[in-house]
């Protein structure tokens, strides 16, 4: 399955202009996620807007070679977690936070230790 990000950069290694709106309605996805995108290859230098709206690229060098997200790698955990939910927490970028765990524990009546 290729993402919106993956079919801009087709596009302009085939060496078409995108308007954001008209791609977003090819593909059917929102005109935000197209723009969105685009701005980040702008940002990266590749593409540049010609005209209102039109989108070129500039830099076919500054392209993404691999247009996915690749995952990382999970990083050593202090806590015990188990791998699924470390290779989840590693994908999205989420780090655990090292904070202290509230000391008050809230017993009901029948489980009050002796």
């Amino acid at each position: 399955m290729t993402t919106a990000r993956h079919q801009l950069i087709e596009a302009f290694r085939r060496g078409e202009e995108v308007i954001a709106a008209r791609f977003a309605e090819k593909l059917s996805v929102s005109r935000q996620l197209v723009h969105k995108n685009l701005s980040l290859l702008e940002q990266a230098g590749a593409i540049a807007q010609q005209a209102r709206g039109i989108w070129v690229l500039v830099d076919p060098d500054a392209l993404p070679q691999n247009a996915e997200r690749e995952p990382a790698q999970p990083q050593p955990q202090s806590r015990d977690i188990t791998a699924p939910v470390a290779q989840l927490l590693a994908y999205f970028g989420i780090r655990l936070a090292e904070i202290d765990l509230p000391a008050r524990r809230h017993l009901r009546f029948d489980q009050v230790p002796a």
